[in-house]
């Protein structure tokens, strides 16, 4: 919180959703700061629905985002808002990020494109990273927001719908500080099944919304193999083989030459961090 009310752009309001929580801590410092709106409610609304519930909420022309557990660094804010202020034709705008374990130590950097994105980049993969974006509110709108569909991948379904009103950008400085922890709600096998089924359908909505050219076409392809290829190894973990069949025909369908040697070479579809 701190991160954001010390930001050189300070003509500003922090949108805070306590998501079901006993107790809010910072209750206090409400009202030391003007900028500050709390929405606190009853029960857990998920991640997804505490989005979706700040973004009506707020009253700004451009929306920031950040995770609670993330940091945005002084300039962070000055810096989108003279983007989306002085190029209409840019509908949202991230940064690279900053890496830091649960201490606030510095372990590394994204490594998505920089520059503008491209519909065959974000068609091949969210190249975006939530906690940096900052977008114009009344676009979000028309589009329907977050959809509450998807549990995880909720990010990359706004991104998509975005990409259809205007450019998107990635600048090269390093705005947020993205925490990371060893630990995680997606660790679990259903977890992860539930995160990869949102991967394959926003997958497959990447190609239908976007303008994508035939080699872009190709690589949605095969990241969509991969994507079931890592669903089969999920189910048969555990123990539903019949559905794990299903998935590895799908993947050999959808890419039956680069599957197999993409997935044994990296052990994993490319990640941002």
């Amino acid at each position: 919180m701190a991160s954001i009310l010390n930001q050189t752009f300070d003509d500003c309001e922090l949108v805070l959703v306590d998501n079901g929580s006993k107790e809010f801590p910072l209750t206090h410092q409400l009202k030391l700061d003007d900028r500050l709106r709390l929405i606190r409610l009853e029960a857990n609304v998920g991640r997804t629905g505490a989005l979706t519930i700040a973004l009506a909420a707020s009253r700004g022309d451009f929306i920031a985002i950040l995770d609670s557990d993330d940091l945005a660094y002084e300039e962070r804010l000055a810096k989108q808002v003279s983007v989306l202020e002085f190029n209409e034709q840019i509908s949202l705008v991230g940064s690279r990020v900053t890496l830091i374990n649960a201490e606030g130590v510095d372990i590394g950097v994204s490594n998505g494109p920089i520059g503008f994105v491209s519909h065959d980049e974000l068609a091949d993969r969210n190249t975006f990273v939530h906690s940096s974006l900052m977008f114009r509110r009344n676009q979000a709108i028309e589009v329907g927001g977050y959809d509450s569909r998807f549990q995880y991948a909720q990010d990359y379904d706004l991104i998509l719908k975005l990409a259809t009103l205007g450019s998107c950008l990635n600048l090269a400085e390093h705005l947020t500080k993205l925490r990371l922890h060893s630990e995680s709600l997606t660790n679990s096998s259903e977890m992860q099944l539930v995160r990869i089924g949102d991967e394959a359908t926003l997958a497959i909505n990447a190609c239908r919304r976007l303008t994508v050219s035939p080699a872009g076409i190709k690589a949605n392809r095969r990241r969509q193999a991969l994507i079931e290829v890592e669903r089969c190894v999920l189910l048969l973990q555990t123990g539903r083989i019949t559905q794990a069949l299903k998935s590895l025909v799908t993947a050999l369908r959808l890419d039956r030459r680069q599957t197999w040697l993409v997935y044994l070479v990296t052990k994993r579809r490319r990640k941002l961090y």
